[in-house]
Protein backbone atom coordinates (compact mmCIF):
# COMPACT_ATOMS: atom_id res chain seq x y z
CA UNK A 1 0.00 0.00 0.00
CA UNK A 2 1.66 3.19 -1.01
CA UNK A 3 1.37 6.03 -3.44
CA UNK A 4 5.52 7.52 -3.46
CA UNK A 5 7.24 4.37 -3.79
CA UNK A 6 8.60 3.70 -7.04
CA UNK A 7 6.84 0.78 -9.05
CA UNK A 8 9.90 -0.30 -10.21
CA UNK A 9 10.85 -1.60 -6.77
CA UNK A 10 7.46 -4.00 -7.14
CA UNK A 11 8.46 -4.90 -10.32
CA UNK A 12 11.79 -5.92 -8.93
CA UNK A 13 10.40 -7.61 -5.80
CA UNK A 14 7.82 -9.84 -8.91
CA UNK A 15 10.92 -10.32 -10.69
CA UNK A 16 12.68 -11.57 -7.22
CA UNK A 17 9.43 -14.18 -6.81
CA UNK A 18 7.28 -12.65 -4.76
CA UNK A 19 4.04 -12.31 -5.75
CA UNK A 20 2.90 -8.98 -5.58
CA UNK A 21 -0.44 -7.02 -5.12
CA UNK A 22 -0.48 -2.78 -5.08
CA UNK A 23 -2.82 -0.24 -3.90
CA UNK A 24 -2.09 3.72 -4.07
CA UNK A 25 -4.50 4.35 -1.02
CA UNK A 26 -5.16 2.96 2.12
CA UNK A 27 -8.13 2.38 1.57
CA UNK A 28 -8.12 0.45 -1.34
CA UNK A 29 -5.11 -1.36 0.52
CA UNK A 30 -7.85 -2.75 2.96
CA UNK A 31 -10.12 -3.96 0.46
CA UNK A 32 -7.03 -5.63 -1.42
CA UNK A 33 -6.27 -7.00 1.95
CA UNK A 34 -9.40 -8.69 2.72
CA UNK A 35 -10.06 -9.88 -0.58
CA UNK A 36 -6.72 -12.70 -0.50
CA UNK A 37 -4.49 -13.82 2.13
CA UNK A 38 -1.49 -12.26 1.82
CA UNK A 39 2.22 -13.34 4.15
CA UNK A 40 3.30 -10.00 4.22
CA UNK A 41 2.10 -6.48 3.88
CA UNK A 42 4.49 -3.55 2.83
CA UNK A 43 2.85 -0.28 4.13
CA UNK A 44 3.67 3.69 3.55
CA UNK A 45 3.57 5.53 6.92
CA UNK A 46 1.98 8.51 5.13
CA UNK A 47 -0.89 7.76 2.23
CA UNK A 48 -3.30 10.12 0.82
CA UNK A 49 -6.47 9.14 2.47
CA UNK A 50 -5.14 7.96 5.95
CA UNK A 51 -2.23 7.09 7.98
CA UNK A 52 -0.65 3.84 7.50
CA UNK A 53 -1.01 2.69 10.94
CA UNK A 54 -4.95 3.39 10.53
CA UNK A 55 -4.89 0.99 7.61
CA UNK A 56 -3.10 -1.53 9.92
CA UNK A 57 -5.44 -0.82 12.53
CA UNK A 58 -8.38 -1.77 10.79
CA UNK A 59 -7.23 -4.65 9.01
CA UNK A 60 -6.86 -6.25 12.69
CA UNK A 61 -10.48 -5.06 13.43
CA UNK A 62 -11.15 -7.56 10.35
CA UNK A 63 -9.30 -9.92 12.07
CA UNK A 64 -6.61 -10.11 9.19
CA UNK A 65 -3.12 -10.51 10.61
CA UNK A 66 -0.29 -10.34 8.57
CA UNK A 67 3.19 -9.25 9.39
CA UNK A 68 3.70 -5.58 8.04
CA UNK A 69 6.96 -3.77 6.79
CA UNK A 70 6.59 0.28 7.59
CA UNK A 71 7.92 2.06 4.86
CA UNK A 72 9.02 5.39 6.37
CA UNK A 73 10.35 8.87 5.43
CA UNK A 74 13.67 10.47 6.88
CA UNK A 75 12.68 9.37 10.03
CA UNK A 76 9.91 7.97 12.19
CA UNK A 77 8.64 9.64 15.56
CA UNK A 78 8.91 7.39 18.30
CA UNK A 79 5.28 7.72 19.30
CA UNK A 80 4.16 6.98 15.73
CA UNK A 81 6.67 4.16 15.57
CA UNK A 82 5.37 2.95 18.84
CA UNK A 83 1.56 2.52 17.31
CA UNK A 84 2.61 1.04 14.71
CA UNK A 85 4.18 -2.07 16.28
CA UNK A 86 1.06 -2.26 18.49
CA UNK A 87 -0.94 -2.82 15.08
CA UNK A 88 1.17 -5.42 13.61
CA UNK A 89 4.21 -3.47 11.82
CA UNK A 90 7.64 -6.08 12.70
CA UNK A 91 10.51 -3.94 10.56
CA UNK A 92 10.78 -0.55 9.01
CA UNK A 93 12.69 0.89 6.09
CA UNK A 94 13.11 4.04 5.22
CA UNK A 95 13.28 5.29 2.09
CA UNK A 96 15.27 5.40 -0.65
CA UNK A 97 14.23 1.87 -0.45
CA UNK A 98 16.77 -1.02 -1.84
CA UNK A 99 15.43 -4.01 -3.69
CA UNK A 100 17.61 -6.59 -2.33
CA UNK A 101 17.64 -4.86 1.09
CA UNK A 102 13.19 -5.04 1.06
CA UNK A 103 13.24 -8.80 -0.61
CA UNK A 104 15.61 -9.80 1.93
CA UNK A 105 13.48 -8.12 4.69
CA UNK A 106 10.24 -9.78 3.58
CA UNK A 107 12.18 -13.13 3.08
CA UNK A 108 12.98 -13.17 6.87
CA UNK A 109 9.28 -11.56 7.69
CA UNK A 110 7.60 -14.72 5.40
CA UNK A 111 9.98 -17.24 7.48
CA UNK A 112 9.53 -16.74 10.65
CA UNK A 113 5.63 -16.45 10.03
CA UNK A 114 3.55 -19.35 11.91
CA UNK A 115 1.27 -21.26 9.76
CA UNK A 116 -1.80 -20.69 11.46
CA UNK A 117 -3.74 -17.79 12.25
CA UNK A 118 -3.86 -18.30 16.32
CA UNK A 119 -0.29 -18.49 16.06
CA UNK A 120 0.28 -15.89 14.29
CA UNK A 121 -1.46 -13.54 17.27
CA UNK A 122 1.15 -14.92 19.52
CA UNK A 123 3.73 -14.41 16.78
CA UNK A 124 3.11 -10.75 16.14
CA UNK A 125 2.83 -9.72 20.03
CA UNK A 126 6.35 -11.16 20.54
CA UNK A 127 7.46 -9.28 17.15
CA UNK A 128 6.19 -6.46 18.76
CA UNK A 129 7.61 -6.69 21.97
CA UNK A 130 11.41 -7.75 20.34
CA UNK A 131 10.93 -4.50 17.84
CA UNK A 132 10.13 -2.35 20.91
CA UNK A 133 13.00 -3.19 22.16
CA UNK A 134 14.71 -3.42 18.80
CA UNK A 135 13.74 0.21 18.07
CA UNK A 136 15.36 1.94 21.58
CA UNK A 137 18.89 0.23 19.60
CA UNK A 138 19.61 -1.14 23.06
CA UNK A 139 20.71 2.20 24.18
CA UNK A 140 18.93 2.11 27.73
CA UNK A 141 20.91 -0.78 28.81
CA UNK A 142 23.86 1.38 28.52
CA UNK A 143 21.65 4.50 30.25
CA UNK A 144 22.17 6.59 26.73
CA UNK A 145 19.66 7.98 24.39
CA UNK A 146 19.41 7.11 21.36
CA UNK A 147 20.64 8.60 18.30
CA UNK A 148 18.00 10.50 16.45
CA UNK A 149 19.86 11.09 13.00
CA UNK A 150 17.82 12.88 10.47
CA UNK A 151 19.23 11.28 6.61
CA UNK A 152 17.52 12.19 3.73
CA UNK A 153 20.63 12.81 1.13
CA UNK A 154 22.37 10.79 -1.01
CA UNK A 155 25.60 11.18 1.05
CA UNK A 156 24.49 10.46 4.22
CA UNK A 157 21.75 7.70 3.05
CA UNK A 158 25.82 6.53 2.32
CA UNK A 159 27.37 7.14 5.83
CA UNK A 160 24.15 5.45 7.10
CA UNK A 161 24.98 2.57 5.34
CA UNK A 162 28.68 3.03 6.40
CA UNK A 163 28.39 2.94 9.97
CA UNK A 164 26.09 -0.17 9.43
CA UNK A 165 28.85 -1.95 8.11
CA UNK A 166 32.05 -0.79 10.38
CA UNK A 167 29.73 -1.53 13.44
CA UNK A 168 29.74 -5.05 12.84
CA UNK A 169 33.48 -4.98 13.04
CA UNK A 170 36.02 -4.04 15.79
CA UNK A 171 38.47 -1.62 14.32
CA UNK A 172 38.86 1.98 14.89
CA UNK A 173 37.21 4.52 13.12
CA UNK A 174 38.03 8.20 12.31
CA UNK A 175 34.73 10.53 11.54
CA UNK A 176 35.88 13.60 9.52
CA UNK A 177 34.00 16.84 9.59
CA UNK A 178 33.55 20.30 9.76
CA UNK A 179 32.24 21.50 13.54
CA UNK A 180 28.43 21.01 13.84
CA UNK A 181 28.06 18.63 11.45
CA UNK A 182 27.19 15.44 14.03
CA UNK A 183 30.57 13.71 14.26
CA UNK A 184 29.60 12.44 18.11
CA UNK A 185 25.85 11.40 17.25
CA UNK A 186 27.45 9.21 14.54
CA UNK A 187 29.92 7.81 16.88
CA UNK A 188 27.16 7.02 19.21
CA UNK A 189 25.27 5.44 16.29
CA UNK A 190 28.26 3.30 15.40
CA UNK A 191 27.78 2.23 19.02
CA UNK A 192 24.34 1.57 19.45
CA UNK A 193 24.69 -0.80 16.01
CA UNK A 194 27.30 -2.57 17.32
CA UNK A 195 27.74 -5.27 19.74
CA UNK A 196 29.15 -3.38 22.26
CA UNK A 197 25.58 -1.86 22.34
CA UNK A 198 25.14 -3.06 26.25
CA UNK A 199 28.54 -0.84 27.08
CA UNK A 200 29.08 2.01 28.19
CA UNK A 201 30.01 4.96 25.37
CA UNK A 202 31.88 7.64 26.68
CA UNK A 203 32.88 10.59 24.68
CA UNK A 204 35.74 12.52 25.59
CA UNK A 205 36.88 16.19 24.37
CA UNK A 206 40.79 16.19 23.87
CA UNK A 207 40.71 19.96 23.40
CA UNK A 208 38.93 20.80 26.14
CA UNK A 209 40.90 19.18 28.79
CA UNK A 210 44.50 20.53 29.62
CA UNK A 211 47.91 19.10 28.41
CA UNK A 212 48.76 18.64 31.92
CA UNK A 213 45.39 16.57 32.91
CA UNK A 214 44.78 14.54 29.89
CA UNK A 215 46.80 11.83 30.79
CA UNK A 216 45.20 11.48 34.16
CA UNK A 217 41.56 11.68 32.87
CA UNK A 218 42.33 9.36 29.78
CA UNK A 219 44.75 6.68 31.89
CA UNK A 220 43.81 7.82 35.62
CA UNK A 221 45.89 8.15 38.49
CA UNK A 222 47.39 6.88 42.05
CA UNK A 223 46.80 9.04 45.04
CA UNK A 224 49.84 10.83 45.77
CA UNK A 225 50.99 10.35 41.89
CA UNK A 226 51.03 14.31 41.76
CA UNK A 227 50.07 17.16 43.84
CA UNK A 228 46.17 17.52 44.12
CA UNK A 229 45.77 13.73 43.62
CA UNK A 230 44.27 13.11 46.49
CA UNK A 231 42.77 9.80 45.70
CA UNK A 232 42.38 7.09 43.38
CA UNK A 233 41.02 8.49 39.87
CA UNK A 234 39.60 5.73 37.04
CA UNK A 235 40.71 6.42 33.66
CA UNK A 236 38.06 7.00 31.22
CA UNK A 237 39.65 4.55 28.77
CA UNK A 238 38.96 1.76 31.85
CA UNK A 239 35.60 3.36 32.49
CA UNK A 240 34.70 2.71 28.59
CA UNK A 241 35.55 -1.05 29.82
CA UNK A 242 33.54 -3.45 26.99
CA UNK A 243 32.18 -0.13 25.13
CA UNK A 244 33.23 2.43 22.79
CA UNK A 245 35.61 5.59 23.79
CA UNK A 246 34.85 8.52 21.49
CA UNK A 247 38.08 10.60 21.20
CA UNK A 248 36.76 14.28 20.08
CA UNK A 249 39.02 16.54 18.55
CA UNK A 250 41.75 14.30 18.79
CA UNK A 251 44.16 16.52 15.98
CA UNK A 252 44.05 18.99 19.08
CA UNK A 253 45.84 16.10 21.52
CA UNK A 254 49.59 16.84 22.46
CA UNK A 255 52.47 15.33 20.93
CA UNK A 256 53.69 13.27 24.08
CA UNK A 257 49.90 12.16 24.54
CA UNK A 258 49.76 10.75 21.29
CA UNK A 259 52.58 8.36 22.11
CA UNK A 260 50.55 6.84 25.04
CA UNK A 261 47.51 6.42 22.91
CA UNK A 262 49.72 4.94 20.38
CA UNK A 263 50.59 2.48 22.92
CA UNK A 264 47.54 1.97 24.10
CA UNK A 265 45.96 1.10 20.50
CA UNK A 266 48.43 -1.43 20.07
CA UNK A 267 48.93 -3.07 23.32
CA UNK A 268 45.17 -2.94 24.74
CA UNK A 269 46.54 -2.17 27.89
CA UNK A 270 46.27 1.00 30.15
CA UNK A 271 48.68 2.31 32.94
CA UNK A 272 47.64 5.07 35.48
CA UNK A 273 49.78 7.74 36.39
CA UNK A 274 52.01 6.58 39.38
CA UNK A 275 51.26 2.97 38.72
CA UNK A 276 53.44 0.61 38.35
CA UNK A 277 51.52 -2.26 36.78
CA UNK A 278 49.48 -2.34 33.29
CA UNK A 279 45.72 -3.06 33.38
CA UNK A 280 43.81 -4.42 29.91
CA UNK A 281 40.87 -3.08 29.04
CA UNK A 282 38.75 -4.05 26.10
CA UNK A 283 37.33 -0.62 24.66
CA UNK A 284 36.70 -0.10 20.65
CA UNK A 285 37.59 3.74 19.94
CA UNK A 286 36.50 5.94 17.74
CA UNK A 287 38.16 9.14 16.99
CA UNK A 288 37.00 12.46 15.35
CA UNK A 289 38.28 15.99 13.93
CA UNK A 290 37.86 18.55 12.17
CA UNK A 291 41.33 19.36 11.01
CA UNK A 292 42.67 17.61 8.18
CA UNK A 293 44.93 15.17 9.56
CA UNK A 294 46.86 14.31 6.60
CA UNK A 295 48.23 17.81 6.67
CA UNK A 296 48.91 17.75 10.09
CA UNK A 297 50.70 14.77 9.55
CA UNK A 298 52.83 16.28 6.78
CA UNK A 299 53.67 19.47 8.97
CA UNK A 300 54.53 17.14 12.06
CA UNK A 301 51.69 18.22 14.31
CA UNK A 302 50.47 14.42 14.33
CA UNK A 303 52.12 11.51 14.16
CA UNK A 304 51.93 9.20 11.10
CA UNK A 305 51.72 5.96 12.76
CA UNK A 306 49.13 7.10 15.19
CA UNK A 307 46.88 8.32 12.26
CA UNK A 308 47.34 5.37 10.21
CA UNK A 309 46.40 3.37 13.44
CA UNK A 310 43.02 5.89 13.76
CA UNK A 311 41.80 5.89 10.10
CA UNK A 312 41.26 2.58 9.54
CA UNK A 313 37.83 2.83 8.32
CA UNK A 314 37.78 6.73 7.53
CA UNK A 315 33.84 8.29 7.11
CA UNK A 316 33.72 12.01 6.03
CA UNK A 317 30.67 14.19 6.80
CA UNK A 318 29.91 16.60 4.49
CA UNK A 319 29.04 20.63 5.88
CA UNK A 320 25.09 20.77 5.67
CA UNK A 321 25.85 23.52 2.83
CA UNK A 322 26.59 20.35 0.58
CA UNK A 323 23.56 18.91 1.16
CA UNK A 324 20.47 20.89 1.29
CA UNK A 325 18.13 17.94 0.94
CA UNK A 326 19.11 17.59 4.82
CA UNK A 327 18.16 21.00 5.68
CA UNK A 328 14.31 20.65 5.14
CA UNK A 329 13.91 17.26 7.06
CA UNK A 330 16.26 18.37 9.81
CA UNK A 331 13.53 21.82 10.43
CA UNK A 332 10.89 19.35 10.62
CA UNK A 333 12.78 17.19 12.75
CA UNK A 334 13.74 19.65 15.26
CA UNK A 335 11.08 22.33 15.16
CA UNK A 336 8.44 20.17 17.15
CA UNK A 337 10.94 19.27 19.59
CA UNK A 338 12.42 22.59 20.29
CA UNK A 339 8.86 24.02 20.74
CA UNK A 340 8.08 21.11 23.40
CA UNK A 341 11.34 21.72 25.17
CA UNK A 342 10.05 25.60 25.45
CA UNK A 343 7.14 24.96 26.49
CA UNK A 344 5.16 26.18 23.35
CA UNK A 345 1.86 24.33 24.00
CA UNK A 346 0.29 25.33 20.34
CA UNK A 347 1.42 23.44 16.96
CA UNK A 348 4.13 24.89 15.68
CA UNK A 349 5.29 25.53 11.93
CA UNK A 350 7.39 26.85 9.51
CA UNK A 351 6.60 29.51 6.55
CA UNK A 352 7.78 28.37 2.82
CA UNK A 353 9.48 31.69 2.76
CA UNK A 354 11.38 30.96 5.82
CA UNK A 355 12.69 27.63 4.67
CA UNK A 356 13.95 29.48 1.56
CA UNK A 357 15.73 31.95 3.65
CA UNK A 358 17.20 29.31 5.41
CA UNK A 359 18.22 26.91 1.98
CA UNK A 360 20.40 30.38 1.32
CA UNK A 361 22.71 30.63 3.99
CA UNK A 362 26.11 28.92 4.07
CA UNK A 363 25.86 27.45 7.79
CA UNK A 364 29.52 27.46 8.75
CA UNK A 365 28.53 25.82 12.22
CA UNK A 366 26.26 23.28 10.18
CA UNK A 367 23.15 21.44 11.88
CA UNK A 368 24.38 22.67 15.21
CA UNK A 369 24.29 26.38 13.96
CA UNK A 370 20.63 25.64 12.63
CA UNK A 371 19.23 24.62 15.62
CA UNK A 372 20.53 27.28 17.58
CA UNK A 373 18.61 29.59 14.39
CA UNK A 374 15.76 28.08 15.36
CA UNK A 375 15.50 28.01 18.65
CA UNK A 376 16.40 32.06 18.39
CA UNK A 377 13.40 32.17 15.96
CA UNK A 378 11.39 30.29 18.18
CA UNK A 379 11.79 32.73 21.00
CA UNK A 380 10.31 35.46 18.17
CA UNK A 381 6.93 33.63 16.87
CA UNK A 382 4.02 34.06 18.93
CA UNK A 383 1.66 33.23 16.25
CA UNK A 384 2.36 29.35 15.78
CA UNK A 385 4.75 29.76 12.90
CA UNK A 386 7.61 30.55 12.34
CA UNK A 387 8.27 33.47 9.57
CA UNK A 388 11.14 34.77 7.06
CA UNK A 389 10.91 38.24 9.24
CA UNK A 390 11.96 35.67 12.47
CA UNK A 391 14.35 33.78 10.33
CA UNK A 392 16.13 36.87 8.82
CA UNK A 393 16.40 38.57 12.16
CA UNK A 394 18.59 35.56 14.02
CA UNK A 395 20.79 35.10 11.03
CA UNK A 396 21.32 39.06 10.90
CA UNK A 397 22.45 38.84 14.43
CA UNK A 398 24.21 35.88 13.72
CA UNK A 399 26.61 37.77 10.43
CA UNK A 400 26.70 41.09 12.14
CA UNK A 401 25.99 41.15 16.44
CA UNK A 402 27.43 44.76 16.25
CA UNK A 403 26.65 46.29 13.15
CA UNK A 404 23.69 48.26 12.76
CA UNK A 405 23.55 48.37 9.05
CA UNK A 406 24.24 46.10 6.23
CA UNK A 407 27.38 46.38 3.76
CA UNK A 408 25.79 45.29 0.91
CA UNK A 409 22.10 46.15 0.47
CA UNK A 410 21.46 43.60 -2.59
CA UNK A 411 22.37 40.65 -1.04
CA UNK A 412 18.43 38.99 -0.04
CA UNK A 413 19.18 38.40 4.06
CA UNK A 414 19.94 42.36 4.10
CA UNK A 415 17.32 43.20 1.93
CA UNK A 416 14.92 41.26 4.55
CA UNK A 417 16.23 42.89 7.10
CA UNK A 418 15.77 46.12 5.35
CA UNK A 419 11.81 45.28 4.39
CA UNK A 420 11.12 43.84 7.61
CA UNK A 421 12.03 47.54 9.62
CA UNK A 422 10.22 49.58 6.62
CA UNK A 423 7.35 47.11 7.32
CA UNK A 424 7.23 47.75 10.84
CA UNK A 425 7.87 51.57 10.71
CA UNK A 426 5.03 51.29 8.47
CA UNK A 427 7.45 52.59 4.99
CA UNK A 428 8.07 55.91 7.04
CA UNK A 429 11.35 56.30 5.64
CA UNK A 430 12.81 58.42 8.49
CA UNK A 431 11.67 56.19 10.86
CA UNK A 432 13.36 53.59 9.00
CA UNK A 433 16.73 55.18 8.60
CA UNK A 434 16.60 56.21 12.14
CA UNK A 435 16.20 52.22 13.45
CA UNK A 436 18.43 50.88 10.91
CA UNK A 437 21.52 53.75 12.28
CA UNK A 438 21.72 55.60 8.84
CA UNK A 439 21.07 58.77 6.86
CA UNK A 440 17.66 58.97 5.09
CA UNK A 441 19.27 59.67 2.00
CA UNK A 442 21.45 56.61 2.42
CA UNK A 443 18.60 54.24 2.72
CA UNK A 444 17.02 56.21 -0.06
CA UNK A 445 20.22 54.93 -2.18
CA UNK A 446 19.86 51.62 -1.07
CA UNK A 447 15.96 51.28 -1.53
CA UNK A 448 16.41 51.81 -4.85
CA UNK A 449 19.86 49.45 -5.91
CA UNK A 450 17.38 46.90 -4.36
CA UNK A 451 14.98 47.85 -6.70
CA UNK A 452 12.28 48.51 -3.47
CA UNK A 453 11.58 52.44 -3.64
Amino acid sequence: MDDQIDAAVFRALSLDGFAVDRAATGAAGVVVASESTHDALIVELRLPDMYGVTVLERLAGKGIVAPALVVTGSYIQAESERAAIRAGAVAFRQKPLFVEDLGQALRDIIASRPCSPASMLGYRDGVRRRAAGQVRCHCEQAGLPPPEIVAVSPSMRDILTQIRHVARTKVTVLLVGETGTGKELLAHAIHCASGRRAGPFVPVNCGAIPDGLLESELFGHRKGAFTGAVDNKTGLVEAAQGGTLLLDEIGEMPAAMQVRLLRFLDEGRVRAVGETSEKTVDVRVIAATNRQLRKDVARGRFREDLYYRLAVATIYIPPLRDRPEDLDALVRHWLPRLAASADQRQPIRISARAIRMLQGHRWPGNARELRNVLEQALCLTSSGVVTERAVSSVLWRGLHPTAKVPADAGDPLRKCQMQSVLEDSHWNRTKAAQRLGIGRTTLWRWLRKTDMS
